[in-house]
């Protein structure tokens, strides 16, 4: 009579592992009922509500809100919030520089509207009851801002030409690469 071979430890160890994993009593059913739409958008908004906190679908099946869903259904809703993320976040990078150049481009020409009505001429009509020394610093002071204007609208459009540099892309860093880097201190 041929004996019975033992079966090898080494080989079986990894299905003991398995087999011996607990297994978790689902109660839910395989097939969970159908969601109607507005019972699944207030699923989607609580799945991604948890996800942005770090929770994962497993743990999210535990949710006391959410015992009437599989983990399936958890998964597929996590997949399409995922979906309409990349959507919401996708934007033409062309598109929304055109738009901001558009709008320094604007608060510029409203800047430089300012600044041309700073350039006005100060009446001698509001400082008529003055002394005739603060007279003539006022009458130095209101020509000097007829010919150069209030300078705060000019600091603000030269922000603005900044700010359009670097949409552009003028102030990037450039790779430079160096030719000969051997430095001879024997010399």
């Amino acid at each position: 009579m041929p004996e019975k071979r033992k079966p090898d430890k080494a080989k079986n160890k990894g299905n003991a592992l398995k087999n011996n994993l607990p297994k978790e009593p689902s109660q839910k059913s395989k097939f969970a009922p159908k969601r109607n739409e507005t019972q699944k958008a207030k699923d989607r908004k609580l799945i991604s509500e948890l996800s942005l906190r770090g929770w994962t679908g497993r743990e999210m099946e535990t949710h006391p809100e959410l015992n009437h869903i599989t983990y399936r259904q958890i998964n597929d809703d996590l997949i399409g919030i995922r979906k309409e993320w990349a959507k919401e976040t996708n934007i033409d990078i062309d598109e929304f520089k055109a738009r901001q150049l558009k709008r320094l481009d604007d608060s510029y020409s409203e800047l430089n509207d300012s600044w041309d009505g700073s350039k006005f001429f100060l009446s001698s009509n509001y400082y008529k009851d003055a002394p005739d020394a603060v007279k003539k610093k006022l009458d130095k002071i209101a020509e000097a801002l007829q010919k150069i204007g209030n300078h705060n609208y000019q600091k603000i459009a030269i922000e603005a030409i900044k700010e359009q540099n670097k949409i552009m892309g003028i102030y990037a860093a450039e790779k430079i690469e160096l030719k000969d880097t051997t430095i001879d201190f024997t010399d």
